[in-house]
């Protein structure tokens, strides 16, 4: 949980909102190729991976609010490519490694969405 000052997509700017994930879900993909080459006599591998986040983010817009038990906000993912209320990212950095789900899309949330 954060809070952050920040204008929603209806120009409505809240000052210190409260943010909190709803549900956070992160992969890992690691591909491990192998190939020998006959021509060559070698063999060669290779080795590629990715992740990615996918998050749903509720907000208050004060802490009073939260603590007066409402109902919070779904903060709207205004990138054009993904119109909605899911958060996506690809191949998070190294920064990201150590968090957790939570953390990785609080850490996201702050950093790329809400600046």
């Amino acid at each position: 949980m954060f809070s952050k000052t920040f204008t929603d997509p209806q120009g409505v700017t809240h000052t210190n909102a409260v943010f909190k994930v709803a549900n956070a879900n992160y992969n890992v993909n690691t591909d491990e190729n192998f190939h020998f080459d006959l021509g060559t006599n070698t063999p060669t591998t290779s080795n590629t991976g990715n992740n990615s986040l996918n998050y749903r983010m509720y907000y208050w817009p004060n802490q009073a609010s939260l603590d007066n038990g409402n109902l919070p906000y779904v903060l709207a993912n205004s990138n054009s490519n993904e119109l909605g209320e899911i958060h996506y990212v690809n191949n998070l950095d190294a920064t990201y490694d150590a968090l957790t789900a939570e953390a990785k899309a609080e850490k996201h949330c702050q950093a790329i969405v809400l600046v």
